[in-house]
């Protein structure tokens, strides 16, 4: 939503939020809505990318997101299941 107000801070904030599972009431319970949260904050950050292409911080944030996906994904089954012993 603030993503089309063109408040891009806000949005970013937001899904940086929901993917912070740590101690956050508020952030993804499951690998399925990882996976929604994630690519909309992939998507937007590709998308500022290309709005402004010098933009280092932008491009630097979106490699590090894909990076570390596999990582936050993983923390994100690990809070929901964590009596699970495959999970670990």
């Amino acid at each position: 939503m603030f993503a089309r107000l063109g408040d891009f801070e806000m949005a970013e904030e937001i899904l940086q939020e929901a993917m912070d599972s740590r101690c956050n009431p508020h952030a993804v319970k499951s690998a399925r809505d990882f996976a929604i949260v994630f690519n909309n904050y992939a998507k937007l950050l590709s998308e500022l990318w290309r709005i402004n292409p010098t933009d280092d911080s932008t491009k630097a944030k979106l490699e590090q997101l894909l990076l570390l996906r596999p990582l936050m994904l993983q923390e994100t089954i690990l809070v929901t299941a964590f009596n699970d012993v495959k999970e670990w």
